[in-house]
């Protein structure tokens, strides 16, 4: 999920641990505006650059259809929790399968919109204390 504001964001960095948006992205502000109630948030690798879901601020994501396998990166825990149940649906990045993948082996539907249809302003950005 890009960035909500005064939900915290860590995108699995633990010098993101604190960070919490004092401005919604755009597509977290766009969701609000048709109505959406954001619930939450889920886990993603360290800077959403990983085949499987795992950080050290919040551990590994398990696929909830076999806790020992994973349900696959860097969406990983969107794709876990629609196939949970836990929402009915959620958005994550995918520039070479991050939302796709996960979602094929968690048994939920993936889509991945042409570029540059759903807009990315705010959406992970450097906190201003990042170096």
């Amino acid at each position: 999920m890009p960035p909500p504001v005064g939900m915290r964001t860590t995108i699995g960095l633990t010098a993101w641990t604190d960070y919490i948006p004092t401005a919604d992205s755009t597509v977290a502000a766009r969701l609000r505006k048709a109505g959406a109630i954001i619930i939450g948030k889920t886990n993603v690798p360290p800077r959403l650059r990983d085949l499987q879901t795992s950080n050290p601020i919040f551990g590994r994501t398990s696929n909830p259809w076999d806790v020992s396998r994973t349900p696959g990166g860097s969406s990983g825990g969107a794709a876990a929790a629609v196939a949970a149940g836990l929402a009915p649906l959620d958005i994550g990045s995918d520039a070479g399968g991050s939302v796709r993948v996960p979602a094929h082996l968690c048994g939920v539907y993936g889509f991945k919109p042409t570029q540059s249809s759903v807009p990315t302003t705010g959406s992970y950005a450097d906190p201003p204390d990042m170096p």
